[in-house]
């Protein structure tokens, strides 16, 4: 029993170094205090074991399922909306500018920004969120250059003198999230430090710059580049799925059908295909794609 307890113990740390999880998030996700799953890992725990294995165990069936299934799903393909938003972003990273780009939702905008980023590692990339306030953008910013959360004033200093000649570009995807302060605060950045700022986001962004014209002069009159992008087209969602499927070419039509186009819409269905499929051991087919469509809310 002892062996047996260790040896969970041992795939449980394995586990959450592999992941790059921390010890707290794993007590959470297990309904368990910090402490009490420090304690376990100890071997100095003083609770009901039996119940804290069963949790860990638990948690580590969960944890397999989710890995597998991340393995599915769909890879970075190269289409003309990403190759839209490289373009943008190279010229604001380069020749550090302020830029904007914007299309509908659902056309990869985010998946190709992060691309971007990956391949990018002076890249800055934070998200935009409808609670936020400007401290809250400038504390994500902070957290990417590996300092604490400060006065606002502080942070936008701070920012500055850490970027400043760095070359670097900061990306702030759904840019349409932001408040008026913190787009200012992030144009005082990009004037002091002289880096890149680019700001990605669905239609309503351009279109809330344009009706605020007056409030946003200081900062559309130093915009480089602005990028309105179109929809996904259905060779561009094919290149998708063949990537993503063995027989791609003849679910495409199903796939654009059902998705209307939406990369997002059609990424979503690929991936629980996939996981019906696997689970009773066929080949995806369109009768599988419409049964999971009808799961969807589209």
């Amino acid at each position: 029993m002892q062996k047996e307890d260790n040896d969970l113990r041992e795939k449980l740390i394995e586990t959450i170094k592999k992941r790059g999880y921390s010890q707290e998030r794993a007590a959470r996700s297990m309904g368990v205090s910090g402490g009490a799953l420090s304690a376990w890992l100890a071997g100095k725990y003083s609770g009901d074991n039996e119940k804290m294995n069963q949790a860990v165990l638990s948690y580590l069936k969960l944890e397999t399922e989710r890995q597998q299934k991340r393995k599915k799903g769909i890879a970075f393909v190269k289409t003309a909306v990403s190759e839209e938003i490289f373009r943008v972003a190279r010229i604001c990273h380069t020749d550090l500018e302020l830029g904007v780009a914007c299309g509908p939702s659902g056309i990869g905008k985010t998946f190709a920004v992060k691309e971007y980023a990956s391949r990018n590692r002076d890249v800055i990339l934070i998200e935009g969120d409808p609670g936020y306030t400007a401290k809250d953008v400038f504390a994500e910013i902070m957290k990417r250059l590996g300092e604490y959360p400060a006065s606002i004033n502080t942070m936008k200093n701070l920012a500055i003198t850490r970027l400043k000649d760095s070359g670097r570009l900061i990306i702030v995807d759904e840019a349409e999230n932001l408040p008026l302060r913190a787009i200012d605060l992030l144009r005082r950045v990009h004037d002091k430090a002289e880096i890149g700022i680019l700001f990605v986001g669905l239609n309503r962004l351009y279109e809330g710059l344009i009706s605020r014209r007056t409030a946003f002069s200081y900062v559309l009159s130093r915009i480089g580049v602005v990028s309105r992008i179109d929809p996904l087209s259905i060779d561009d969602l094919k290149k998708i799925i063949n990537k993503a499927l063995p027989n791609g070419e003849e679910l495409a039509k199903t796939l654009y059908e059902i998705s209307r186009g939406n990369a997002r819409t059609a990424s979503k269905l690929i991936f629980r295909s996939q996981v019906m499929a696997d689970e009773n051991e066929v080949s995806i087919t369109a009768e599988i794609i419409r049964e999971c469509g009808r799961e969807l809310f589209i």
